[in-house]
């Protein structure tokens, strides 16, 4: 689902001034100790279904955490109930009834918001910049985001890019911010996938129109890599 530019300011701007609220001297953003800053209790729950889910108990807000092996996943769901709770504020911003919203759009607003807490805009892009874009120092950086959750947060910038990801020696996901239909693999695309699937080591290619770089984010018994193409005649 997109969201109007209206939208994506209000979002921003809300989680920008939950951080500067709670004084976050900057990157990684631990979203399970930010949701205590906020006041909301933090509670483990093994048997529930869900990762994560937030309910109003004796006045309070608790989020309840499903435990994880990947700690990313917590981090993420915490992020996402600190966002359902945050939802009302992006509303007001907007002058509009957050109880009209639909269960759709507000699961998106809480994942935006997540996003944005999680690798929050102006520390994000600064670093993305200082880093060329390698996944592997911003995920050093941003420790309690995935690699998949930064690669996505790349084509929230202005710069046109496409991200891919294949898990398991198939393509699995693709998504680009350009004008129109995300095009298929290209040939320095399918040549830089292949360096990887070869080496399991960062590798790069390039055409004419579009720089890919492409790392290797396996974990036990799963492999996945993830490819960035940068398309080079636009501004940054």
């Amino acid at each position: 689902m997109l969201m109007s530019h209206e939208w994506r300011l209000a979002i921003a701007a809300t989680a920008g001034e939950v951080l500067r609220q709670v004084d976050w001297p900057g990157p990684p953003v631990d979203a399970i100790r930010l949701a205590k800053m906020l006041q909301l209790t933090v509670a483990w729950a093994p048997g529930q279904p869900a990762r994560g889910r937030i309910q109003r108990i004796a006045g309070g807000s608790t989020i309840f955490l499903k435990p994880e092996d990947r700690p990313e996943r917590i981090q993420w769901a915490a992020a996402h109930e600190i966002g359902e709770n945050l939802a009302w504020k992006v509303c007001a911003a907007l002058d509009l009834d957050g109880s009209e919203l639909t269960p759709r759009y507000r699961e998106e607003l809480a994942n935006q918001l997540a996003r944005e807490l999680l690798l929050p805009a102006p520390w994000f892009r600064r670093d993305c910049f200082t880093a060329n874009f390698q996944l592997d120092a911003l995920k050093a950086r941003y420790a309690t985001a995935s690699h998949e959750l930064i690669a996505w947060r790349w084509l929230d910038f202005d710069h046109p890019g496409v991200v891919t990801i294949f898990d398991q020696g198939v393509l699995a996901r693709r998504r680009g911010n350009l004008a129109g239909r995300t095009p298929p693999l290209s040939p320095a695309e399918r040549d830089c996938w292949s360096r990887l699937r070869n080496t399991r080591q960062p590798a790069i290619a390039a055409d004419d129109q579009q720089t890919i770089r492409g790392w290797c984010v396996d974990s036990p018994g799963w492999q996945r890599e993830i490819l960035y193409a940068q398309f080079t005649d636009a501004d940054a």
